[in-house]
Order: structure tokens, then sequence, then C-alpha cells
């Protein structure tokens, strides 16, 4: 009997469509064309090509987030470097994106490098450093993944379903190099019929996590839960759900999470930022007699530089990979199942026995509030953070994604109430501007139902504003609103407010769209309260649009948030990096 084969290419889009991957990213390079050849010639997933490779491994980090897992595919040496920021972050940030590198052929890859008497006459492939050594890049992207590998003729198939099982467990970022010679390789079908699913934990571990919290919770009626992104990683935001109603516990949510519990919800209690928290939401978490940390990553900038104040031994903490409670510890036991069995092993308590009120605790919401009661009668000076932020709670569609970008808008997004249905994303904790746009594109690609509000900096708009033409040829619609206010204002706040490395080119924001391919787009732009008001009723009265929304505001204005953390970080032993001869760390929960 013959054993149905397929080219190992074909086998690699099978398994990322079976994976729920219809589209991929990147940037055509000659060791690829032959791997991209293939791709164009399959029923999905389809090919998104961007401006660089960078604007595509954001794209797949935020098609991930809505997804649950993306996929990037460049060509070896400049391509894949070009991508390693984006990967790195993904890494940080527990965003599960495939690398895919096309690489120089087999044999060039497994050479001997020159001996160090000679090599002078040796012939290097392009791409390479020139000394030999193809396996630099690989190398590198080992730091910054969760698995990676270079697929040889020995068992390609055996080791890619190895490594994208390892991506869907840990939804963490891994690398595939396939040399261009394995493109057409004949593998078998048959593993294609056994769908690739994540590593299971020991039901004895999972009843003993069970019994942990129920006891946690029995014993101690004011706790709380504190939720992460991973929840959101890890797809478990109806099981949070759940346990919250079924154990009636109120919760918080991490700058990373915002967006994660439904924050008109009786038992939402906000975001906490540690000591950046409004004072009764922080002592409502810190002082209570236990909590549970459910997927929670806290890093310097999500808590004002400083440690977490929240004693271990009346803490379960649940992470991506090991739960524990003092000195009690389950290790190899993956979130989604841990979840999973919280959701429905916690005991119903009455509300009563909630010790505190949660209304009274929403700092967030009353802030919300606050920026809700739009200026009745604003004057006509140049348009300030407050009415931004005050006009876009008075007016962001339900089920809308708003992606903010580092800076001004992440600070001032965390301000807000979000609207039902409403998500948040933004990258806190690796911090790369220019983040916001492109993944952007892959969000809306990911979930083309939703509006993608986009807003983000001038400047970290000036590094990936390329992608804004992709996002045109490929047809769609988001709201795209540069602050325009002169620099990095973020860096103002955080150093020298008139350092002149804090200015940036001033471009003509209205002429960029058109250069960028996308005639078609709404442009508009506002530099008073009614202008803005104005021009963002019309965006989001027009869901066929692309709209791009230049917004003007003076160069030292910032949101409160950022204002807050600045003083954090100057003063005393919350600040940053090495000053005071402290390094900040960040721990995952």
């Amino acid at each position: 009997m013959t054993t149905a084969t397929m080219p190992l290419s074909s086998y690699l889009f099978c398994r990322l469509r079976q994976l729920g991957i219809h589209h991929v990213f990147g940037v055509p390079g000659d060791y690829g064309l032959a791997l991209l050849d293939v791709l164009l010639t399959q029923p999905g997933p389809r090919w998104v090509g961007t401006a660089n490779e960078l604007g595509a491994a954001y794209a797949a980090d935020g098609y991930a987030r809505e997804r649950g897992l993306g996929a990037v595919l460049t060509t070896f040496g400049v391509g894949e470097l070009s991508a390693v920021n984006a990967i790195a972050g993904a890494y940080a940030e527990n965003v599960p994106v495939i690398q895919i590198t096309a690489a120089p052929p087999t044999a060039a890859l497994t050479a001997a490098p020159p001996t160090a008497a000679g090599g002078c006459e040796t012939l290097h492939p392009h791409h390479s450093l020139a000394d030999g050594d193809l396996g630099h890049f690989a190398r590198m992207y080992q730091e910054i993944t969760a698995a990676a590998t270079v697929l040889d003729h020995t068992d390609p198939v055996g080791e890619l379903d190895r490594v994208l099982t390892v991506a869907i467990t840990t939804k963490l970022p891994v690398y595939v190099a396939i040399p261009c010679d394995l493109v057409h390789h004949p593998v078998p079908t048959a593993p294609l019929r056994r769908r690739l699913v994540a590593a299971q934990a020991s039901a004895e571990a999972l009843d003993a996590i069970a019994e942990l919290a129920r006891q946690l919770l029995s014993d101690h009626p004011d706790a709380v839960l504190v939720a992460g992104h991973l929840v959101d990683r890890f797809g478990r935001a109806s099981a949070l759900r759940a346990m919250v109603e079924a154990a009636g516990v109120p919760v918080a949510v991490t700058t990373t999470a915002k967006g994660l519990v439904d924050e008109h919800h009786p038992l939402y209690l906000g975001v906490y930022q540690g000591r950046l928290s409004p004072p009764a939401l922080r002592r409502r978490v810190e002082s209570a007699s236990a909590r549970i940390m459910l997927g929670a990553v806290l890093a310097d900038t999500m808590t004002g530089a400083a440690p977490h104040n929240l004693p271990d031994d009346t803490t379960l903490w649940v992470g991506r990979g090991e739960t524990h409670l003092g000195r009690t510890r389950f290790a190899d036991v993956p979130l989604g199942p841990v979840m999973d069995v919280l959701a429905t092993a916690v005991l119903p308590r009455e509300r009563s026995l909630i010790g505190i009120p949660v209304q009274a605790d929403r700092g967030r919401g009353e802030a919300a509030a606050r920026l809700a009661a739009v200026v009745a009668h604003p004057d006509d000076d140049r348009l300030t953070q407050t009415q931004l932020w005050q006009a876009l709670q008075a007016q962001l569609p339900q089920g809308c994604v708003l992606v903010a970008d580092i800076g001004t808008a992440a600070f001032g997004a965390l301000e807000l109430t979000l609207p039902a249905q409403a998500s948040l994303v933004s990258g806190p904790i690796w911090g790369s501007i220019g983040y916001a746009l492109p993944a952007g594109l892959g969000i809306q690609l990911a979930a083309p139902q939703r509006r993608t509000v986009v807003i983000i900096g001038d400047g970290a708009a000036q590094m990936t504003i390329q992608e804004l033409g992709t996002i045109a040829r490929e047809g769609l619609h988001p709201v795209i609103i540069v602050i325009n206010n002169g620099g990095y204002t973020v860096e103002r706040f955080l150093g020298e407010p008139h350092a002149s490395y804090n200015d940036i080119t001033l471009w003509d924001w209205a002429a960029v769209p058109a250069a960028l391919g996308c005639e078609c787009a709404r442009v508009q732009r506002a530099t008073t309260h009614d202008e803005l008001v104005r021009a963002l009723r019309t965006a989001f009265s027009t869901p066929d649009e692309l709209v791009f929304l230049e917004v003007c505001t003076a160069a030292f204005d910032a949101p409160t948030g950022l204002a807050t953390l600045a003083a954090a970080f100057r003063g005393g032993s919350g600040q940053a990096g090495h000053h005071n001869g402290r390094q900040t760390q960040s721990l995952e929960l």
C-alpha cells in the first residue's frame, strides 16, 4: 500500500489552517520565493505582504491576540532579524506567534565553517555574516522563543508538530526555519488526521489546586481575584466570568488585562497597578486576608516601579505553567486547565459575605465617570489630553477593539470605562513604540466584524506608518488617531523635559495617507474640542470607511496616569532602571 505524501510546505500550511490561522504576514525574499509560491496555491492561509518585517510581526502579534495564534514568514538573516524586536515583544507579552524563516539549503546550513587559517576564498551565502556559520540567527531566536528548530530530512513533520504544540501549550512564540531544498520534500499526510492539542495537566494536580482555591475562599470571605492577560491568552475569559459569578468574588484586572471583565459588572473593582492604583482599590487588593492571582504579570511600568505587597502565604498564584500557594507548588500545570477546573470547582458564596461594598472601591470607574462628563463649554485654545479622552469616552462604540500605543495613548486608555464587549490592546511590558498601528492591521483581519480603533503618538507613528498602506490595500476600515504633540511626550515626563532628543521631525500628517496609497481614506484634523467631537462622531458613524484623524495637543500635556508614573519613577526607591543602585524587576505570577 502506497503512503500518501505531500510537500513539506503544504503540510505546514495545512497545519496553520487547522490551527485557525487564515492569514500569514511577511515580506518576500529570495530564499522564500518557492515557499510563497506554494502558499499562493493553497486554499489557505492567505498571504498578506507588509511594508517591512517588523510591521509583519507586529501584525501577527495583533492577529494572535484576537484569534489565539499568528504567523509571520520572512527570509533568512535580514528578514528574520528585522522581526526580532516584535517576536521578543510577543515573548514578553505571552503572544503565540510562529516565526517562519525561509532558510538557505541544508548543505549550506550544515557546512563546516572555514578554518581560522583561511576561508577568504569561500563563497558565502548572501544575508549571512560571511563567516561560514549560518546558525547565528537560529541561536538568537532560541533566546526569545519557547521552541526553535531548523527542519532537516530526519523527521521534519514530527519536529514541526512538536514546535507548534509548544506554541499552543505555552502561548509563546516559536521559531521554525525551513531550508529551501525542503520546500517540496515529500512527507506523509497521515499525521494531519490528528489535530494538535495543548499538553494537559494531571487530574491529581488539578484536583489539589481546586481544593486549595475552595479552602482559600471558604476561610477568607473578603478574598479578591486579580486577573491578568494570561487568562485571555489561554482563551479563558469565559471561565473567569464563570468563576466570578459562581464564587461571588470581586475581581480586579492588571493593566494588560483591561477589558477582560465587563467594566460595568457589579463585582468589578478596577485596574490594579500596585501603588499607582486608586487608594481604595489598592487597599482592597493588598489588605484582603487572601487573594487569587490569575495569570497576572507585573512589570515596573504597571506598578509604579515598586514591588508588589501581596503576602505569599495567603495568595494563590496561578501562572502560565505553575501554580503555588506559599510552599505548596504545582509545576507543569498550564493555566488553561487550571482555569477550567476553578470555574467549576469553586463553591457559591452569599454576596453578603463580601465584607466591603464593591462599588466603593471602583476608583477607575469613578475616574472614567469624570471623563464622561464632557466639558459643556470648552474654550477655543488648543485641544487638551483631558478633552481627548473625554470625547473618546463619550463616543467609543460597543464591541470595538481599542489599540493604544505606549505613551500618552496607553495611559489615557487606562482611564476609560470600556463600552460593552469592547477590549483594549497595548504592550506595557515590552513597551516598544510603534506597535499599535501594524497590530491594528492584524486585529482587523482577525476580527473584521469588530471596529478597530488605533490611537498612537506622532513619534511612534513615524516608526510604522508604512503599514497604513497595507491597511488600505486590504480594504480595512479602522479608525486611526494620531496624537500630534511634537515629539516623545512620555520621555519628556520621564527624563529631561526640554532635551532636544525628545523632538521629532514635524510631518504633514494630512498628506500622509494619500502618499501611502490611502486615497479613499477620510482624513480629518482636530485642534479644538468642538472639532474633535465632530470628527469622532463622523468616524464612528462611517463603519465602512478608513478614517485617519490627526489630533493636535501640546507637547507637555499628558494623561494623569503618565504624570503619576513619572513621579513614581523619579522619586526615591521607585526610580527606573539602575537608579539608586537598584534594578526594577518584572515578575510572572
